[in-house]
């Protein structure tokens, strides 16, 4: 007994099109790498906004002190610190370039 020819054909697991799939999983890396890039900044614009908050109430406080060498070692470390982070994020947004 034969069996009539049709021209539809059943999908397998092996007619997947594998250029579009491809294509889609990039298009992924790329919405991917672009949103990390982002968190990235706000992560690095935080951190800093943080750190100066910190330095300022820092030297804000030594200056209320009137004891000039208080003071004196205050500005030293906001200024080392400061330097530091400041280097500090700019590398890390060279990384995210």
């Amino acid at each position: 007994m034969a069996t009539p020819k049709s021209d539809t054909k059943i999908a397998t697991p092996f007619d997947i099109d594998i250029d579009a799939t491809t294509e889609r999983v990039r298009d992924l890396n790329e919405k991917v790498l672009t949103a990390a890039k982002q968190t990235g900044e706000v992560t690095l614009d935080t951190y800093e906004q943080t750190v100066n908050t910190m330095l300022d109430f820092g030297q804000k406080a030594a200056d209320a002190t009137k004891v000039d060498w208080v003071s004196a070692l205050a500005k030293s470390q906001a200024s080392i610190i400061s330097e530091f982070t400041n280097t500090y994020t700019k590398a890390a947004r060279d990384l995210l370039k």
